[in-house]
């Protein structure tokens, strides 16, 4: 299944006095390029049958998406690619977004990259007699790329803070067990014109740059005065009967829970 991500480049303003998009960078603003992206999902086999009857769970595409909008964000970062507001990067059919600043220097000076959104990435099963189904990601993309990315959650919460976004216990809009962190935030920070971690590490000057504060889940209440009407196939002897049965339940923003992530600027 194809899947798009969307981004933006933009300046993230920290001094009121410099409200000019045009204006040269200065210690009070951090050029940032925003992504978000729904990778491949796991589809039961009741749900989408294949020809083998088997379950599709995904892993392969979920990998080479994740791939790919690394990628392109790497290569945006150091001007390999350069595309305009009209134009398509070159991921799975993408259709995507763009606010350009200093579009006419040939050019960025982006200080952080985010990918964020629903990743589907199932690496993470306190049971261990259950199999993940992809790799852990960290080390998957950091393996792959000259950057050292971050996963927002991680940084900032202990292995005790699951943090889990499609939660069916905790969620009011759903039922069931299932507990994933589907949903998170992929960072990777640098200052200004230094984009690998050798530009880091070899550079002696103090300089201003942008890092993980805090995590939060937020969307986690019910809506006041909204329900949904739950439709739920009824199984026979191993298979869908043809009969559903129903149930009115409450509605929160989403049946995944959000991630609010707070950044923050340091002296290095």
């Amino acid at each position: 299944m194809n899947r798009g991500l969307m981004w933006v480049h933009a300046e993230i303003m920290t001094n009121p006095s410099s409200n000019s998009l045009s204006s040269s960078l200065s210690s009070s603003s951090y050029e940032v390029m925003f992504t978000t992206t729904h990778l491949e999902s796991f589809i039961p086999k009741n749900q989408y049958p294949l020809p083998n009857k088997e379950h599709h769970d995904g892993a392969n595409a979920r990998q080479s998406q994740i791939l790919e909008a690394m990628k392109f964000c790497q290569d945006y970062q150091s001007n390999k690619v350069r595309p305009s507001a009209n134009s398509n990067p070159s991921f799975a059919s993408s259709s995507s977004s763009s606010l350009l600043i200093n579009s006419s220097s040939p050019k960025n000076n982006i200080q952080a990259i985010f990918i964020t959104g629903d990743l589907n990435w199932d690496d993470e099963r306190k049971r261990r007699k259950t199999k993940p189904s992809d790799p852990p990601l960290l080390p998957f993309i950091n393996e792959r790329s000259e950057h050292e990315w971050v996963d927002a959650w991680k940084t900032c919460k202990s292995n005790q803070d699951d943090g889990y976004t499609y939660d069916s216990k905790l969620n009011p809009m759903l039922k069931g067990n299932l507990r994933k962190r589907f949903d998170r935030c992929l960072a990777y920070f640098t200052p200004p014109n230094r984009n690998t971690r050798t530009d880091i590490r070899k550079s002696k000057k103090r300089f201003q740059m942008l890092g993980v504060q805090d995590c939060e889940l937020i969307g986690m209440e019910a809506i006041d005065g909204i329900q949904w009407r739950k439709e739920t196939p009824i199984w026979k002897y191993g298979k869908p009967s043809g009969e559903f049965k129903y149930d009115m339940r409450p509605v929160c923003a989403s049946d995944h829970f959000g991630v609010l992530v707070t950044l923050s600027g340091t002296q290095k």
